[in-house]
């Protein structure tokens, strides 16, 4: 360490936050920084998990003198400090130990959390006299990897090895909510929880169940009516029992499984907004057998805006129904004159994803593969964009290995619902914000291809 440096612990009354906080805009004083930092930069949340956990042990405030003449063998206990590094930290301390310090709309919220609990008002700080230091390691923490000096973010692969197996973290729920609702008793668990973790690791069964888990792998939801849930959900949990299919069942074998689990009596296309495994108190009104579950508009090709007969739906929620278009595929595509991929890529970002979701995964696996075909691939477009060192994807600049993992999923996913959805007679996708989500997966991909096309041509 520096000598113009030491590590102490400060009560947060000593501490003010940074009026030229990059978080924003320069402000005039503390009061306005906070306004700023409790609108956009999730500081209630950031409260909550202080009221529940503490504050970070693993990281120490970078704080100077607010008197930056002092020097730092003249930093004493009433020295008051102003904080470069922390200030999300220190801003929720503060609103914590004196609520009154909180925005209005806030206040409210934050004294409700802060209400008979002790909330320490002392955090660990390292002071730094030297600007360039702190500027130094202010940019390590949040200026990327840079080339591995700077914190390099795990990707979802390492995500995943941390929590535990994806498949495994998704049968244990299921099998959690399964016993609350009881289609299985405690014992039912034992010897069967591999076979489980199996099948709901399988694309097909996943989708089928109607599983969503846009809100991460913890906070499991579907998108199927709570009886067809359970009705799909029992027939899982009985092959998981009796492995009709084998322990050691093939891939082959459950993606036949998973189609005729929509032939089950009660199982029908409908599809609901995403809530909770656990369904309200009340009804939910797709729960009825004539529930109208998607919307039938068409975005209006002139604005880009949904249109209902009954009306009431903000555009905003519409908007989420439709892949969005990006401006430089496009353009792209114009450049390079090439009808037909101009002409699938509109098509698929004009059409009500939720309304026509087996349409747009047939063509979304339509655009895919003459996008390969175009770049010169004679094989499925899963097997040319490869994720090895010497592969497709790290020839365009995509990386390789665990970096290309999220590329080489959506491919195989729009794979395998591309294929069941065309040649199935009964199955079929309908999970659209899966399709909505692999195409803004995918834009990079489709981005650097129309790159080499272009400087092919």
């Amino acid at each position: 360490m520096s000598q113009n440096e030491i590590k102490t612990v400060v009560n947060v009354d000593r501490l003010f936050l940074a009026t030229d906080n990059p978080r924003h805009e320069e402000v005039d004083d503390e009061r306005e920084a906070i306004e700023r930092l409790c609108k956009s930069e999730y500081v209630e949340e950031l409260a909550r998990d202080i009221v529940l956990n503490g504050p970070s042990p693993a990281e120490r405030l970078i704080v100077y003198p607010a008197d930056e003449s002092l020097k730092i063998d003249e930093v004493d206990e009433q020295t008051a400090f102003v904080v470069a590094e922390g200030n999300r930290r220190v801003c929720a301390l503060k609103l914590l130990n004196d609520p009154d310090l909180a925005p209005v709309k806030l206040r409210d919220a934050i004294t409700k959390m802060a209400d008979g609990r002790e909330i320490s008002a002392e955090v660990d700080v390292v002071v730094m006299i030297d600007p360039e230091r702190r500027r130094h390691w202010m940019r390590r923490i949040h200026d990327g990897v840079q080339g591995g000096k700077g914190r390099k973010p795990w990707n979802a692969e390492q995500k995943t090895r941390f929590s535990g197996s994806r498949r495994n973290i998704i049968a244990q729920q299921l099998f959690d909510f399964a016993e609350r609702r009881g289609l299985m008793e405690e014992a039912d668990r034992r010897g069967n929880f591999s076979h489980m973790a199996r099948l709901v690791g399988n694309v097909l069964v996943s989708e089928t169940l109607g599983l969503d888990l846009s809100n991460g792998i913890e906070e499991l939801q579907r998108n199927r009516p709570i009886k067809e849930f359970e009705t799909i959900l029992a027939a899982v949990l009985r092959e998981a029992k009796d492995k009709a299919l084998g322990s050691q069942a093939s891939k082959a074998k459950i993606d036949r499984f998973a189609r005729d689990l929509n032939k089950l009596s009660g199982v029908s296309v409908n599809r609901i907004d995403p809530e909770g495994l656990e369904p309200e108190e009340s009804d939910h009104p797709s729960d009825s057998p004539n529930a109208q579950t998607t919307d039938v508009g068409d975005r209006d090709a002139g604005n880009g805006v949904s249109e209902t007969s009954g009306g009431g739906a903000s555009s905003k929620s519409k908007s989420k129904k439709y892949v969005i278009e990006e401006s430089s595929i496009s353009d792209g595509f114009e450049d390079l004159n090439h009808d037909k991929l101009m002409s699938l890529y509109k098509s698929i970002c004009s059409i009500n994803c939720e309304t026509h979701t087996p349409l747009i995964a047939v063509g979304v696996w339509s655009f895919v593969e003459t996008l390969a075909a175009t770049m010169g691939s004679d094989k499925p477009f899963k097997d040319f964009f490869t994720r090895g060192k010497t592969g497709k994807l790290a020839a365009l600049g995509l990386g390789y290995g665990q970096d290309a993992n999220a590329v080489v999923e959506a491919l195989a996913r729009i794979a395998g619902y591309g294929n069941t959805t065309k040649h199935d007679a009964v199955s079929a996708f309908f999970d659209y914000r899966q399709v909505i989500n692999d195409m803004k997966v995918l834009s990079p991909l489709v981005e650097a291809c129309i790159s080499e096309l272009k400087q092919d041509a």
